[in-house]
This record gives C-alpha cells, sequence and structure tokens, in this order.
C-alpha cells in the first residue's frame, strides 16, 4: 500500500511510519517538524530560505510545489484540520484537493481541533478557559466560526475519522464515518530500556510545553511541596521546549515522569515514558481503560488538584521499592499496548475496511 502521513505532533506519525514500513507498505511522512521539537520527515513544509521570502515561502509557494508529491496515493492520512495558512482559505482548498486525489483520505484526531473543543466542554476534564488563556490562547482559532464550519466540513469529506485517545472520540461521536480508537504507537526497537534504578535521590521530571492545556501550575505546585518535604530524597526537573530526541535522553536519566492533568488519558510523552520503564503520572481514568479494553493500566491517574498530586508522589517518595517495580510493568505495558508494528496493521485493517 502506498501511504502519505500529512503532519506530526511529537513523531506519533513517525512511529507509525516506522511500524507500517516493518509491515512492508510504502511511506512518506510529509510535516512542518512540529516546531522546536525538530521532528524527522521525508518532505519537510519549512523552507530553507529566510526572512519575509522564507515565510511567503512556507506559506504558499512550498505546498503548492510539492503537490504533485502529495497525490496518488492509495491513503492520505492528515493530522488535524489545519496543515496550511489560513489565509484567504489556502488550507481549506489544498486540503480538498488532495482528499480528492488521493485514493481514500483519513483524519486522525490527536491534539486539538474545533470539534473537540466545541463538544469537550461537556466532559469532566477538558483544558478550560483558564488553561486557555495561561498558554496566550485568548484569540483562540478553534473557536472561531469559519474553523468550526472547516473541520466540520472535513470531518464529513474524509472516508474516516481515527481518534487516539476516549477524549477524541466522545468530540466526533455524531460522526458516521468515526472509527474505533488506536492507541500511541511507539517504536519499542528505537527506545532502550533500562531498570528504573534511583541513584542518589529521586528525579521527578514534568516537561514544559502548554503549561495552562498540561496543568502545570497544579504539577509544579505539587513538586515544590514534595521538595520541601523530602529534600534529601528528591530533586525535581521542569524543563521543556527542547528537541524529541534531546528530550528522550533527558527523561531516560530519571525515575517519576509528570504528564499532564486536563484528561481522561494520556499523551504521545507518557508512551515515550512508559516505554522507557518510568513511573507515569498522567491522565488514566476508568474511560480511558474501557476505550482500550484493559482491565489495569500502570499509570498513575491524577488530577488537576494539588494534594491529590501530593499524595500520588509522597507514596512513591515513602516506598521507593515500588519504582522499579512500576518501571518494569510500564515498559511490558507500553509493548502489548503500544507496539508499533501492532498499531500499524490496526491502522492498515481500518483504511481496508473503510
Amino acid at each position: 500500500m502506498k501511504i502519505l502521513l500529512l503532519g506530526d505532533y511529537s513523531a506519533l506519525q513517525q512511529n507509525l511510519k516506522e511500524g507500517l514500513v516493518e509491515l512492508g507498505h510504502e511511506v512518506t511522512l510529509v510535516s512542518h517538524g512540529d516546531d522546536w521539537k525538530k521532528l524527522d520527515n521525508d518532505i519537510s513544509l519549512q523552507s530553507k530560505r529566510k526572512g519575509l521570502i522564507g515565510k511567503l515561502d512556507r506559506k504558499y509557494f512550498r505546498p503548492i510545489k510539492l503537490i504533485p508529491q502529495l497525490t496518488g496515493y492509495d491513503v492520505i492520512q492528515f493530522i488535524g484540520p489545519l496543515l496550511f495558512s489560513q489565509s484567504f482559505g489556502y488550507n481549506e482548498k489544498l486540503i480538498s484537493y488532495l482528499i480528492k486525489h488521493n485514493k481514500k483520505s483519513f483524519l486522525l484526531v490527536a491534539g486539538d481541533n474545533s470539534i473537540y473543543w466545541k463538544n469537550a466542554r461537556n466532559l469532566k476534564y477538558w483544558p478550560n478557559e483558564e488553561a486557555r488563556a495561561i498558554d496566550g490562547e485568548t484569540k483562540y482559532i478553534w473557536n472561531k466560526n469559519r474553523m468550526v464550519r472547516w473541520n466540520t466540513k472535513m470531518a464529513t469529506m474524509v472516508n474516516g475519522i481515527i481518534p487516539i485517545v476516549y477524549e477524541y472520540k466522545v468530540g466526533h461521536e455524531k460522526f458516521s464515518n468515526l472509527y474505533q480508537t488506536i492507541p500511541i504507537p511507539v517504536n519499542i526497537k528505537n527506545i532502550t530500556y533500562q531498570e528504573n534504578i534511583i541513584k542518589n535521590k529521586i528525579i521527578i521530571f514534568h516537561g514544559l510545553n502548554r503549561p495552562g492545556f498540561k496543568g502545570t501550575k497544579y504539577i509544579k505546585k505539587a513538586m515544590e511541596i514534595i521538595k520541601e518535604k523530602f529534600p534529601e530524597k528528591v530533586e525535581i526537573v521542569i524543563k521543556g521546549n527542547i528537541p524529541l530526541k534531546e528530550y528522550l535522553k533527558l527523561i531516560q536519566k530519571t525515575n517519576i515522569i509528570i504528564d499532564q492533568t486536563y484528561g481522561y488519558s494520556y499523551g504521545v510523552n507518557a508512551v515515550f515514558s512508559l516505554a522507557l520503564g518510568k513511573v507515569t503520572l498522567a491522565g488514566c481514568e476508568p474511560e480511558c481503560l474501557k476505550e482500550f479494553n484493559i482491565e489495569s493500566s500502570p499509570v498513575i491517574n491524577i488530577l488537576p488538584d494539588v494534594d491529590q498530586i501530593v499524595s500520588v508522589l509522597e507514596e512513591l517518595v515513602l516506598h521507593p521499592e515500588t519504582i522499579p517495580v512500576i518501571g518494569k510493568a510500564s515498559r511490558k505495558y507500553a509493548e502489548e499496548l503500544h507496539d508499533y508494528k501492532m498499531i500499524a496493521q490496526k491502522y492498515v485493517d481500518t483504511w481496508n475496511n473503510a
């Protein structure tokens, strides 16, 4: 099968591509590199030119020049509804053209979109108005009527909608072309597992990226309380906006990863942490387990609640012998639920059945 993966967040489609290639498919990954994460791709949407010329090239000229390389595939999968400039209806026109000039098209729901933001308000957990303000998103793009109309139109144009977690499935339940949730893939072969051994101190890490969306204010406060309570036992690290490869090297040295609070489910960073054998704190509500058809998970569920996060961390600090045990279970869990080849086959089956 000849497949085009268009766009990428946190190397989700990169890991999917690697699984598809292992299965014998011909795959092309096209993306902007997800900003400072500097993700790998086969074709970059970025321009090599600088200044105003580079900006115009990236927004308008380069995508047009690439069109011959973006058509004629058996499957094209878009990661979200916004991949090009919105000026002059450019994004809508180009995506519509690509849908028409490839055999099958799919919308991968991973990250924000208008449909999710509109429907997530009915859920117990969602990154609310306060979170958006923290992230400087006061003029939030997904709430604009034009984007809501386009997102809805695109969702009806594609052959299928594929969510990666429970929340995104719920947000798109009104669409008849919604398919089963497929877990996040991770290339286990590229992630070296080491036993989660505590050296001098227990190292607790939180990655800075969209602090409002992730509930960083709760996480940071909880980390500070634990550090103050156990200064001889705990080291805290808060760092962000670094390339993915550097990020993975950094968290390799840690024991506990705190990802995010505003969610029923966990995201890509949490899956990397699990594969590395780290104790992972993130969203993992019963709805998440049910969606993946599993009874339990080593992911420790946390809430946007400082006291609750402190309680979880304190339990781990007072019982450090549990950290290597949870770490080992985390790796096994990643291998069984998130293996890139197994997940790639789920995508192939979904595409074939659409």
